[in-house]
């Protein structure tokens, strides 16, 4: 019984110990002991019990007892001692101690177990007794059981026990000053084995005991000598940071023994890039501040005979762009003799001092000629004068001039001259890298390319931080088609120039797009090494980026990478960016990639499975619903295009059916199903490819029984001579329309003509386009051309596009063939650019831009060839060309009235096309002829009509930043429909929308169109937006007093106007920051809102529950003197009732005095009560009662009767 009582008690002892429930295993650890001595056969569990006592004791930090605990443990004789364990306990198992300690492997099974739990015991119980003898600051005593545990460790061979056992006391040696006892000299103590060091060294390292690695490599150290001093100098110590070292330590640990341990663990193959990393500085900058901080150049001088080999490593850039010069000039240290020293060793190393910061200046400029380093370093860097400079930034703007003015012979001239003047000049190497890109564009114009490629080339020898040098060569060797070098040259450009994050982006873009460009699968892996250096967060932008240029190829190697499987549908890809967000790629340039194609169906291979890893796989519903080919297509229409294009199925089939509710509708935004879509592909597949998309779609759910705007239905659109199998299939659900086709009533209006073509129409080398375009315009018009230019422009407002296409593509060649003489150069821009809109729609942008340059060729003095061309332009993503065809178009026009709506319509494409990352980063200011800062702001309004609130933000910083000249922005009325504007939600987001409202109103805009609520009135909402509901949601106080302020400003003093003043004070105090009222508030001085006005909005505030409004408004009643004869004028009307709340009013003591003002100035008193049934006499004798004095209560009692 007793011995289930002892299991019991020293079980929940160790529960309690684990819970750290000390005071309650102390208490059960004892009673267990005095069971235990009580009971012979339970003598073997003493040693136990008094070990785990003192660990209670220990973390009770009852030192004493925990030690007394532990020495009884392991003295405690004849059985289960704690420490060296005596003959008699070693007698009563039947072995001599001896030789348990010798070879206790030999000894009998039960035996060697019960020797082997002996001396655990007793290992735990040395180090309970030099744990208790540390706090004790007993050194002598712990370092002695220290070394028997130690002993007891190796006799086991434990080797996590004796690491530990090492580990404590190297860290006690190194706090040694002297060994009294000689107790180290007479211990043989040492790691034996390289695998026990590795491991002793790597733990002291991971605690931070550098001093302690330092003892066991080197042998240096503060404490005594030992037989541990450099045991492990043998020992391979690569494993060791040495960063971690340099970052730990002290200056004097530095000092002391640092240094000559960082230096003796990188010659035994420490990492240098470890250094780096954890320094988070580049190596020279560490081994400088070391020095400079030591006094000792060792480390340095190893760093430069070992790893600064190369301009890279050597001149590398720390914080504000400083070289090792600088950092070195700026230490205060430069007229030292270490400074001196240093300086001289940077030189003799081939550090380059000639490179500025980030403030333009070299490390000499932040010296006088009286420091000791200016003679040094003068030396070294030639350094040109402020009138060099201004004499090279002159000739470089004469420069750009002649090559904005296309004379690029003159801007050779110019930039020579000044190349020539940099020469030598080492202060101005960015200037130099400038002029020298300047001028390897200039060659490249001039066809030049070698060279152009010889400048680029030296603009990054003479600064290699200067970005659009490595831009400039990567793109000629592109245009060289030296895809590998040109990789190369922009991944050098994005890991060394300093442009902003937008524009480092932009030259890995440029990386990429050279990289998926390599055809030779060897050097396309060396390539993709250099790729997987680049950090992953960047991937995202990077491939919405190719997404929007339709580098798809490129894409393709970022995220299937260069091998993938592509199995029975599944794809499993090995790319850097397949787990990276792909949200933000654009999949209408997908269809411009493959119609630009000669065959799409030979990219099958890759770019199915890449589309259908996007969409299917990494891909979800919204993923889905945004695969499309334009903003009016439909998933559906855009997998069926996919399939038609590259011959493969494999997408079509993984769509999901009709079963699906957010896939029922199958018509897209033109009114064609996707079968419409499929057989009016300019490239429509024939024969089985066909058959087989047709049965996919109708088990899909799609229906063939749809009619397009036409009124014709899918088989309408079917040969059944070519397609007859198709055309079966379709006839079994739906018979073909009897009516004529659309594309054959073409026909019949157009002359006769052998075929029809959706290429451009170009005229005959005989009557070449210059010779046309030097023709005078003529007046008149071939009516016949008339006629069918309305027919085409008919089809095209019917929505029948690829019809009008071919019409407009027929009279074009009828013109140039028939009646060319007949029809002015306007009417054949005009013509041109119908024809490019068709194939805008139609998603053929290349087409489209061809057409759009053709009207342009013809007519080049029409606003809408130019806005074609920028419309097309921004659809293929090229927002500079479409931003110069924009402007362009504005220059045609005159500054007149008539013609603010056209540039209104060119602004709104313009803003439409501006890249997203150029609206949320640095936005350009834009000078457009005659768009002024009144246009600029009906474009933003009326962008918000369309929702495009990104476009709009665009257009107001265009119109914010312009000067407002009355004279010239009103000469054009402004119309505007505020309706969509006046969105609270997105006024307190969008806070420049009030500005925008204010401006327009002030222009004339039409104000009762603006509203907040439904049933508001134009000048409650104007109140709302204006005068403080706004300004208050945006948290804007000072504002929104202003704004009140104004309002009762222009309200007359009559009762009329009394109930809005008090609607006005309700939302001032409304809008009071809680701080405000709860700190000293101010005194507000409105004109007609006096002491009644206030105490009635309190009244008001009080019925709302708005507490801390209503305190606020007392306040300004409260510090107003009473004028009777004005006070009077408003006949007063509150209820009383909200008010008469007994815990409020105990704890609110003035809303007595706001009763008794109200009442005193006519309010009627019958609504005070505070309990059903009790009248208002009583309840105001008990409302006073608890809040007043007698006499007070008197005085309302009188005004009451």
């Amino acid at each position: 019984m007793q011995t289930q009582v002892f299991h019991h008690k020293k079980q929940t002892a160790q529960q309690a110990l684990n819970g750290n429930r000390l005071q309650q295993a102390l208490e059960l650890y004892t009673e267990a002991l005095q069971i235990a001595q009580s009971l012979p056969h339970l003598f073997p569990e003493i040693p136990k019990i008094l070990s785990n006592r003192s660990l209670v004791y220990y973390r009770q930090r009852k030192f004493k007892p925990a030690l007394d605990d532990a020495n009884l443990s392991i003295n405690l004789d004849p059985l289960w001692i704690k420490g060296l364990p005596s003959m008699s306990a070693f007698g009563l198992l039947g072995v001599s101690f001896g030789s348990a300690l010798a070879d206790p492997k030999q000894t009998l099974s039960r035996q060697r177990k019960q020797i082997l739990v002996v001396l655990s015991v007793f290992r735990q119980g040395y180090w309970r007794a030099a744990q208790a003898h540390k706090e004790l600051r007993q050194v002598d005593f712990t370092l002695s059981a220290i070394i028997n545990g130690y002993n007891v460790a190796v006799s086991q061979e434990q080797e996590e026990e004796i690491i530990s056992f090492l580990v404590e006391i190297v860290s006690i040696i190194i706090t040694l000053r002297y060994d009294p006892q000689n107790i180290l000299e007479n211990s043989e103590i040492h790691p034996s084995s390289i695998q026990t060091q590795r491991k002793l060294l790597q733990r002291l390292a991971s605690n931070n005991c550098w001093e302690g690695v330092s003892l066991l490599v080197m042998g240096v150290h503060a404490g005594p000598p030992s037989t541990l001093d450099a045991s492990a100098a043998s020992c391979p110590v690569d494993n060791l940071s040495v960063g971690n070292l340099l970052k730990n330590i002290t200056i004097p640990e530095l000092k002391r023994f640092g240094v000559e341990l960082a230096v003796c663990l990188l010659k035994s193959g420490a990492s240098y890039e470890d250094i780096e990393q954890k320094m988070e500085k580049p190596v020279i900058h560490v081994g400088l501040k070391v020095a400079l901080d030591t006094g000792n150049i060792s480390l340095i001088k190893l760093m430069f005979s070992q790893y600064l080999k190369t301009p890279e490593t050597k001149d590398a850039l720390y914080r504000e762009g400083r070289t090792a010069f600088h950092v070195l000039v700026h230490s205060g240290k430069i007229n030292d003799s270490i400074g001196e020293t240093l300086l001289r060793l940077l030189i003799n190393n081939g550090c380059q001092s000639s490179i500025p910061d980030r403030n333009g200046k070299l490390a000499i400029d932040y010296l006088t000629p009286n420091d000791l380093g200016f003679s040094i370093l003068s030396t070294t860097t030639k350094v040109a004068g402020s009138h060099v400079k201004v004499k090279v930034i002159e000739m470089k703007e004469k420069g750009n001039a002649a090559f904005k003015n296309r004379e690029y012979e003159e801007a050779l001239i110019f930039y020579n001259r000044a190349i020539s003047m940099l020469k030598g000049y080492e202060n101005l190497t960015r200037e130099a890298a400038t002029v020298l890109t300047n001028r390897s564009i200039v060659h490249s114009n001039l066809h030049s390319v070698t060279e152009a490629l010889e400048d680029a080339e030296e603009a990054v020898r003479c600064d290699p931080t200067w970005m659009k040098a490595h831009w400039r060569r990567g793109l000629i060797l592109r245009q060289k088609k030296l895809f590998r070098e040109s990789f190369s040259a922009f991944l050098e450009g994005y890991r060394k120039g300093d442009g902003t994050v937008s524009e480092k982006l932009n030259i890995l873009v440029e990386a990429v797009a050279s990289f998926s460009n390599i055809t030779e699968k060897q050097e396309l892996e060396a390539s993709y090494k250099g790729l997987c250096k680049v950090s992953s967060e960047v991937w995202l932008e990077v491939l919405t980026r190719l997404s929007a240029r339709g580098e798809w190829a490129a894409i393709r190697y970022l995220v299937l990478g260069i091998d993938f499987q592509y199995i029975n549908g599944e794809v499993t890809p090995s790319g850097l960016a397949r787990d990276a967000d792909l949200q933000g790629i654009t999949y209408s340039s997908l269809f411009q990639y493959l119609e630009s194609h000669e065959d799409p169906t030979s990219l099958s291979g890759w770019i199915s499975p890449l589309v259908l890893f996007l969409i299917t796989q990494r891909g979800g519903l919204v993923t889905l619903l945004r695969f499309r080919a334009s903003e009016e297509d439909t998933p559906f229409s855009a997998a069926v295009r996919f399939c038609a294009l590259t011959g493969d199925i494999a997408l079509l089939q993984n769509m999901p059916g009709k079963q699906r509710p957010e896939m029922s509708e199958f018509v897209d935004g033109r009114g064609d199903s996707p079968f419409h879509t499929l057989f009016k592909m300019s490239r429509c597949p024939q024969g089985k490819l066909l058959a087989t998309i047709v049965r996919l779609l109708l088990q899909k759910g799609v229906s063939p029984t749809v009619r397009d705007q036409s009124q014709l239905l899918p088989i309408d659109y079917v040969n059944p001579s070519n397609n007859k199998e198709v055309y079966g299939i379709l006839k079994k659900y739906t018979q073909p329309t009897k009516n004529v086709k659309p594309i054959e009533k073409a026909k019949e209006k157009l002359p006769e003509k052998s075929q029809t073509s959706k290429t451009i129409a170009k005229p005959s080398s005989s009557e070449s386009k210059p010779e046309r375009a030097k023709k005078p315009p003529l007046t008149k018009t071939n009516p016949k051309v008339q006629e069918l230019k309305s027919a085409a422009n008919e089809m095209f407002k019917n929505g029948a596009i690829p019809t009008a296409l071919d019409m407009y593509t027929n009279l074009l060649e009828y013109i140039f063939e028939k009646c060319q003489g007949e029809v002015d150069n306007h009417e054949i821009a005009v013509i041109y650019g119908n024809q490019a809109e068709c194939l805008l729609k139609m998603g053929l942008y290349q087409e489209a831009f061809n057409a759009a340059i053709e009207s342009v060729s013809y007519d080049g003095h029409w606003f809408k060839s130019h806005l074609r061309v920028g419309k097309v332009q921004a659809a293929m993503g090229r927002f500079e060309g479409a931003l110069q065809a924009f402007g362009n178009a504005c220059q045609e026009l005159e500054d007149s009235p008539e013609n603010f709506n056209i540039r209104l319509e060119i602004l709104a494409e313009l803003a439409s096309s501006v890249p997203k990352e150029k609206i949320n980063g640095q936005m350009m200011l834009l000078d457009l002829r005659g768009c002024n800062k009144q246009a600029w702001a009906v474009t933003a309004c009326n962008l918000i009509a369309r929702g495009q609130w990104d476009s709009a933000r665009f257009a107001y910083f265009q119109h914010s930043r312009r000067p407002a000249h009355r004279g010239v922005d009103d000469i054009n009325e402004v119309k505007v429909n505020f309706q969509p504007l006046c969105d609270l939600q997105r006024i307190v987001r969008e806070k420049w929308v009030m500005d925008l409202i204010m401006f327009l109103i002030y222009r004339g805009a039409d104000y009762h169109t603006i509203s907040l609520e439904r049933g508001d009135t134009y000048f409650h909402a104007v109140s709302h937006l204006r005068v403080g509901k706004v300004q208050a949601a945006m948290g804007r106080f000072e504002g929104a007093l202003q704004a009140f302020g104004n309002a009762c400003q222009e309200l007359e003093d009559s009762p009329e106007n009394f109930n809005i003043r008090l609607e006005i004070l309700a939302e001032l105090a409304s809008s009071v920051p809680k701080e405000k009222i709860n700190g000293q508030m101010m005194l507000l001085d409105l004109r007609g809102c006096n002491k009644q006005a206030w105490a009635v909005t309190a009244c008001n505030l009080i019925a709302r529950g708005q507490w801390d409004s209503a305190r606020f408004a007392y306040f300004q009643h409260s510090r107003r003197p009473a004028h009777r004869d004005v006070d009077d004028i408003n006949e007063v009307k509150v209820n009383f009732q909200p008010l008469c709340d007994l815990q409020w009013i105990v704890r609110e003591k003035w809303v007595m005095d706001l009763i008794m003002f109200l009442i005193y100035r006519g309010a009627d008193y019958h609504t005070i009560s505070l309990e059903r049934g009790d009248t208002y006499f009583h309840a105001v004798v008990r409302m006073t009662l608890v809040t007043t004095g007698p006499s007070e209560m008197v005085t309302i009692s009188m005004l009451c009767s």
